[in-house]
């Protein structure tokens, strides 16, 4: 009987130190949007996988079934997603005073909720409800509400409707594609989901901001409709999953030098190492080892922090 007090009084203790840190957490900047989405409407359901993450901290994890979609297999076998790039988001956010974490293309939440986990403020934006329930179930399971910002729409350059063009075994490479106007569209089709542009949103430019964009090619639209937004935030540290040809569109250039005018300098991301790159070089922007790959990653950062 003692063993039982004294483990329920533990318990206790934890859910109350919980509920304090919780109450310490303030909205960034009084900021909502209309968009969001109240993740306590979403329930368990009996088959739901969960998987403690090796992150730290750790955190459960909702995940699609590991035998239908790569990523969720890779989560389950490893703990994490792109471990590597998560500690090095953690490790710049850590860096600044009340900074929050944008993550354009959120999947089912690996790097908002590893953010999230480690007390920092997130706004994510995911379109697919396959993907966006999971992250709410996580958001559920872990207490993250007051932390975590869903919004359930695409980010793009004019806002529009797109229909999902789903890849097979991997959720998180779905992509949107622009419905033809002349298409009729069902009133309760989930397959249709509304584009806004980043600059809609009106998001807080004051504070820090470290940014995740990855969006399985559709990223030159989004950043053209965050004109506004790239100009006037406080952007810190940025990751960028990019495809080659950049050179062949004007608009690259154009976005790369507001980012390269805030001190920020760009690097490929290499298996073992990292290359810099030069922003009007952009035709030598492909992936370091297969020059046919179709996208390769890219981190801004600011030298005197990294």
């Amino acid at each position: 009987a003692t063993a039982t007090a004294t483990a329920t009084a533990k318990i206790s203790e934890e859910k109350r130190k919980s509920s304090q840190q919780l109450e310490s957490f303030s909205p960034i900047g009084g900021w909502s949007s209309p968009h969001q989405v109240d993740c306590k409407s979403f329930i368990d359901e009996t088959d739901e996988v969960y998987k403690q993450t090796s992150t730290e901290p750790s955190f459960m994890m909702n995940i699609h079934k590991p035998s239908e979609d790569e990523v969720s297999r890779i989560i389950w076998e490893k703990g994490c997603w792109e471990c590597d790039h998560i500690k090095a988001v953690t490790k710049a956010l850590s860096q600044y005073k009340n900074s929050y974490f944008l993550d354009i293309g959120g999947n089912i939440g690996m790097w908002s909720l590893s953010a999230a986990a480690a007390n920092y403020q997130t706004v994510t934006i995911e379109a697919l409800p396959d993907n966006y329930r999971r992250f709410c179930l996580s958001v559920n399971k872990n207490v993250f509400h007051n932390r975590t910002h869903l919004l359930r729409v695409a980010a793009t350059e004019q806002p529009a409707a797109f229909r999902f063009h789903k890849s097979r075994n991997n959720f998180g490479g779905t992509r949107v594609v622009p419905i033809d106007s002349n298409e009729y569209i069902l009133k309760d089709d989930k397959d249709i989901v509304q584009g806004v542009t980043v600059d809609s949103l009106n998001l807080p430019t004051q504070q820090p901001v470290v940014l995740k964009l990855d969006v399985e090619g559709h990223e030159l639209s989004v950043l053209s409709g965050a004109n506004h937004f790239l100009q006037n935030s406080n952007i810190v540290y940025a990751m960028m999953e990019l495809r080659p040809g950049l050179h062949k569109d004007p608009r690259w250039k154009s976005i790369f030098q507001v980012l390269y005018s805030k001190g920020l300098k760009p690097y490929r991301i290499n298996y073992e190492d990292e290359t810099a790159l030069d922003i009007d070089r952009l035709n030598e922007w492909i992936h370091f080892k297969h020059p046919r790959v179709r996208y390769f990653d890219v981190v801004w950062r600011l030298l005197r922090n990294f």
